[in-house]
Parts: C-alpha cells; sequence; structure tokens
C-alpha cells in the first residue's frame, strides 16, 4: 500500500490557488498533516457508503479500495466526516474509540489536507483516464471548477 504523499498534493494544490493566504493554509495543513505525532493506519479515499458491505454476521467489507493509502490514522475520518452529516459527532466518538484516547488533534488541519488529497487523486485519476481516451473531459474547466470548489472548501470551513 503506497504512503499518503501530501506534499505532492500540496504542490499541486499550491500552483492551482490563486489566493496566496489559501496556499499558505494548504501547505501548513499538509504539513502538520504528516509530521503529526498520531497513529497511522489504512486510508481509503473512496469511502463512500455504497462501498460498505455487511454480511450476514454483520462483518464489515469494504469494496473498491484502489485508492488506498498508508498514513495518519484520523486523514481516514476527516475523509469520511466530510460526507457525514454530523462531522463534528463523528470525530468525538472517533477520539474516544482510542485507548487512551487522542487529544490534540488539529481537525481544521486534517480536513483540509483531506480535501485537497482527494481533489489532487480526482485530478490525476480524470488525467489518467482522459490520456487513455475513456472519456472526454475539457480538463482546463475541469481545474476551474477544482479551484473553485478547494478555495470554498478551505475558506468556508
Amino acid at each position: 500500500m503506497p504512503a499518503i504523499d501530501l506534499d505532492a498534493a500540496a504542490q499541486w494544490a499550491g500552483k492551482l490557488l490563486p489566493d496566496p493566504a489559501c496556499r499558505i493554509v494548504v501547505s501548513q495543513s499538509c504539513i502538520e498533516v504528516t509530521r503529526a505525532s498520531i497513529p497511522r493506519s489504512w486510508i481509503p479515499m473512496d469511502l463512500d457508503p455504497t462501498n460498505v458491505l455487511l454480511d450476514e454476521e454483520s462483518a464489515v467489507r469494504f469494496i473498491d479500495v484502489d485508492d488506498s493509502y498508508w498514513g495518519p490514522a484520523p486523514l481516514a475520518l476527516a475523509t469520511f466526516a466530510r460526507r457525514s452529516a454530523d462531522p463534528a459527532t463523528a470525530r468525538r466518538a472517533y477520539e474516544q474509540s482510542w485507548v487512551p484516547a487522542l487529544s490534540g488533534i488539529e481537525w481544521r488541519r486534517l480536513e483540509v489536507a483531506a480535501t485537497v488529497f482527494q481533489a489532487w487523486l480526482g485530478w490525476n485519476r480524470l488525467k489518467r483516464n482522459v490520456e487513455r481516451g475513456e472519456v472526454c473531459a475539457a480538463l482546463d474547466q475541469v481545474e476551474a471548477a477544482i479551484r473553485e470548489r478547494l478555495s470554498k472548501a478551505i475558506y468556508c470551513r
């Protein structure tokens, strides 16, 4: 399983984002998450409810795990919480599930890093699919949409 490369994602986002303050937030967030003294684990970047299955004994099974990485464990929760109706409750439950409980986690930094990494993965996946001729897309228009979404995600949370 590859290690998550937040530095590469931050560099990509830094070139994409026009606002210097936004670039600083991205860079600082990714650096802090990379250097944080927090447990490392599997990070499924496509953790969507449709990719989580329960069998007859209620055992959890994951599918579509192509975009999985090794990295800071709370980054997985930050990725999942972005899709949750109540992210604060998800974060509290996650912190309390560790023994001893995790503390000192900068959730804002994790959320920014998760947003940037997901956008970077999506962009790379799209470029690869366009190069293979699997999809047609106006990459400059997609890039503009990603720039706008990243800017909003960084400032509006």
